[in-house]
């Protein structure tokens, strides 16, 4: 009995994860420095943290007063925590920024996070293909997927497309293949039916981004004249509902304008 309640109690120990506190800042422009397709996953719970994309742990589950978000990690930051602007304004103000008149701006938001597994099934539901694998681009995700080992989530449950970029603008939209005897074998180039690299143009604004502090969607790849710009100004200031302030303007953006400066005070009468 002793020895069962030990095991029990150490388990549990162990499961436990620890949470740490960063400051949040949101990001507009969607990017993955491993090859993640933008059309094959949800672009609006993405994180872009200052540290190599695991291997396992391909989420993250962001806490901000009483709110959390699981976020994939598909890039590497140059030093922010980064979440996508749609993700960013739930966590401040409980909305997508989508809806109208809940589109938030401000500073960073000091929350905690927690590393998740790819398996987690709040992770491979952002995952929008087969099987729920997670979609890397045939040419441009080699060097990652062969730093991960067999037997790790990414090697066992990814899926390989003929597209060229991040932004799914260039390519075709069709699997590759190159099996583990082909790596074993020297090989580094996934076989894909159409031949690797083939495709052109893909359709316009498969990918699209959430414009921060507007809300609105806009392509990620522009396709034809770049419509005028719109208001920059957000519906919510999340610095005035007194957020933690940190960070600075999101990547990809302009930060909101700054309040204007008081009036002067009166001169009194009759000086």
């Amino acid at each position: 009995m002793r020895t069962a309640s030990f095991v029990a109690a150490f388990a549990s120990c162990v499961a436990v994860t620890t949470a740490k506190s960063v400051f949040v800042t949101p990001h507009q422009q969607y990017s993955s420095s491993v090859g993640v397709l933008g059309c094959k996953v949800d672009t609006n719970r993405a994180a872009y943290w200052p540290l190599p994309v695991d291997c396992n742990n391909v989420c993250v589950k962001v806490t901000y007063q009483g709110r959390h978000v699981t976020l994939l990690r598909v890039d590497v930051s140059g030093g922010a925590y980064d979440i996508s602007y749609d993700a960013w304004n739930y966590l401040a103000v409980g909305f997508s920024a989508k809806e109208p008149g809940k589109n938030a701006g401000g500073k960073g938001l000091q929350a905690d996070y927690e590393d998740v597994r790819g398996s987690d099934p709040e992770c491979k539901k952002l995952m929008h293909t087969a099987g729920n694998k997670l979609a890397f681009s045939a040419q441009n995700s080699q060097n990652f997927i062969t730093s991960c080992a067999p037997g790790t989530f990414v090697r066992d449950n990814k899926v390989e497309y003929n597209i060229g970029d991040a932004q799914c603008s260039v390519g075709k939209d069709e699997v590759c293949t190159l099996t583990e005897a082909d790596r074993a074998a020297g090989l580094n180039q996934p076989a894909c039916p159409g031949g690797l690299g083939t495709g052109g143009k893909m359709k316009p604004c498969l990918v699209k981004d959430v414009e921060y502090p507007t809300g609105k969607l806009v392509c990620a790849v522009p396709d034809g004249p770049t419509p005028p710009p719109s208001s920059k100004v957000p519906s919510i200031n999340v610095d005035e509902l007194g957020a933690p302030p940190a960070g600075g303007a999101p990547a990809g953006a302009p930060a909101p304008p700054a309040p204007a400066p008081p009036a002067p005070a009166p001169r009194p009468a009759g000086r």
